[in-house]
């Protein structure tokens, strides 16, 4: 006998960690909760944190928790859901008046590569560096026991079990984790639809969320990774079918990766999941179309706009720990004035621009500093303060109408292969043996060189004790695909006072691309004191595993002025 039975729509919620957590872990929990009992929401969770299999299972592990089964929607066990699932799935309920049911299958800070059939890496040559040994994600750690992270385990896992079980879709929250490869990132949330719709036999929606506006990214120099995956999540959503992007811009925090203010994140994938059935509700957001250009003006028009084009007040904190537009001093673009463009010339430097709305689907784009414009950007950065929206209240995508090359956001220096050892590099440094930079010596393609045994790789110079630039020389094999960090002993104010030099100034960062050839680099370093004041060493080059280095020269020396 089978009791309680409800016939509805079931939609799986899954990504990192702005989808796992948890809705007691939010501000707006306490006010909320007395309103959070609805027998028509069922709630299933998949074991908090996700499982992980080296092979495709069937085994399902639920979390303890739920008990072992569906539960119907109360404050309890909506504390311990998903918050944007949880508001998402209270708000479809009651707009759409159909039993809700919502599978919880999340773990955070995941790249789209665990989530990602095996098969489906190997076959594609552009994500080899997820199957490289030199990704850390197959180092089980204090951040990844079990290895939970690596490429593959948790699809199989965690998400191969759940079907064939009938769903309605997928709602999607993933991407910061993915930042630093932002170009691939359209192919891998791409790859992640098709293979999930594969798996279950039907394209089911899939719904995917843009990031939010966040500042801290220590390893971006630019500030403007996060700008690109959101392109590359709304290129996705554009060009596949039954396919929809929830805009967030307005919802992000400054210091806190995980932003408070989910009710508006699950409140639009609902509206959005319910004009996939209703084509009388309009969920779009207004989209970059085309642009014109006359004289010194850009001009700008959108679709998706529906009744026309508005400003809207945004008020997001820079501090963590509080409710949305409340904490101090926060970011806020106010009704009536547009933000968020900039605008550049032929040089391709962006500077802010000045924007206003001149019909239901044009914005008009300048800047007294910028004569000949040739390209506007959109909320193009980490943390974009923008506020362009329609009439029904969705904000537009951030886009470019530019295609300039994507830059190096670690500040990484420009590489050439190179074979053999050229006689101007100048001598070569010699190889420091310090405890944590033991070496071995080996042979690379005919080549002599240091492979490391740990993480580190030492070098001592001729003693410099002035002020002194330095011109290094690195000749590196190019296998792996994470970076090489350099840093030296420097006269800087930031590591040297008086006599108590010694700490190490990071340098450059060179970017390996898993070629498997030798390569070189030249870089340039103009402060430094070279007298073997860091452990008994005076530069270091560092990465996450194994590298190998034929050896670093020192081109020339000059005092600074």
């Amino acid at each position: 006998t089978l009791n309680n039975v409800l016939v509805g729509d079931v939609w799986l919620c899954g990504g990192q960690s702005n989808m796992a957590q948890t809705m007691d872990r939010y501000l707006i929990w306490d006010q909320v909760k007395g309103d959070f009992s609805n027998p028509y929401l069922r709630l299933f969770k998949i074991k908090e944190g996700g499982i992980s299999s080296a092979e495709p299972s069937k085994e399902l592990v639920i979390d303890p928790f739920f008990k072992n089964t569906w539960q119907s929607c109360t404050p309890d066990f909506a504390a311990k859901f998903s918050a944007v699932a949880g508001f998402f799935g209270m708000q479809l309920q009651q707009d759409t008046k159909v039993p809700i049911g919502l599978l919880y299958a999340n773990r955070g800070a995941t790249q789209a590569n665990s989530w990602l059939p095996r098969e489906l890496l190997e076959t594609n040559p552009r994500y080899a560096r997820f199957l490289d040994p030199s990704n850390p994600n197959f180092k089980e750690s204090k951040n990844n026991p079990g290895a939970i992270r690596t490429p593959s385990h948790l699809y199989n896992g965690t998400i191969y079990p759940l079907a064939p079980f009938a769903i309605k879709g997928v709602v999607w929250y993933q991407g910061e984790s993915d930042s630093r490869w932002a170009q691939l990132y359209a192919d891998l949330q791409t790859d992640i639809i098709t293979s999930w719709r594969a798996l279950w036999g039907y394209e089911f929606p899939f719904c995917v969320v843009q990031l939010a506006p966040h500042a801290v990214v220590p390893w971006d120099q630019l500030g403007e990774a996060r700008a690109w995956v959101r392109d590359a999540q709304y290129q996705s959503v554009k060009a596949m079918q039954n396919a929809g992007l929830v805009v967030i811009t307005d919802a992000g925090e400054g210091q806190d990766i995980h932003p408070q203010a989910k009710e508006i994140v699950g409140h639009r994938l609902a509206t959005l999941a319910a004009s996939l059935d209703d084509p009388t509700i309009d969920a779009e957001c207004p989209k970059f179309e085309k642009m014109l250009v006359k004289q010194d003006r850009i001009f700008l028009r959108f679709t998706d706009v529906g009744d026309g084009l508005e400003t809207r007040r945004v008020a997001m904190n820079r501090a963590a720990g509080f409710l949305p537009g409340q904490g101090p001093e926060p970011a806020i673009a106010e009704v009536g004035t547009l933000t968020g463009f900039t605008i550049c010339g032929e040089d391709q430097v962006f500077v802010p621009a000045l924007a206003r709305i001149i019909s239901q689907y044009t914005v008009e784009v300048f800047s007294p500093h910028v004569s000949v414009p040739v390209a506007v950007r959109y909320g193009w950065a980490n943390f974009p303060l923008c506020n362009l929206y329609n009439v029904n209240g969705m904000p537009a995508s951030p886009f470019r109408t530019d295609a300039f090359p994507m830059p190096s956001f670690t500040g990484s220096v420009t590489t050439s292969p190179s074979s053999n050892i050229v006689s101007d590099w100048g001598s070569p440094m010699q190889v420091g043996n310090v405890g944590d930079g033991a070496y071995e010596e080996v042979v690379v393609d005919g080549q002599s060189a240091f492979k490391t045994e740990g993480l580190f790789l030492y070098f001592v110079a001729p003693e410099i004790t002035k002020p002194t630039t330095a011109t290094i020389v690195v000749q590196y094999h190019d296998s792996g695909y994470d970076t090489i960090r350099m840093l030296y002993d420097s006269t800087s104010d930031e590591v040297y006072n008086g006599n108590a030099h010694g700490a190490w100034k990071p340098g450059p960062v060179i970017q390996r691309d898993g070629t498997g050839c030798w390569k070189t680099v030249e870089i340039q370093l103009p402060d430094v004191r070279f007298s073997k004041a860091c452990n008994g060493a005076d530069l270091r080059l560092q990465s996450t595993s194994f590298f190998t280095i034929s050896d670093v020269y020192l081109k020339t020396q000059s005092l600074l002025n």
